[in-house]
């Protein structure tokens, strides 16, 4: 679960830039 959890917060970042 923490896995998935680190891998939300660089994929929240890469959403953002690209929006």
């Amino acid at each position: 679960m923490e896995g998935k959890s680190h891998m939300l917060v660089e994929v929240k970042p890469l959403i953002l830039l690209k929006s």
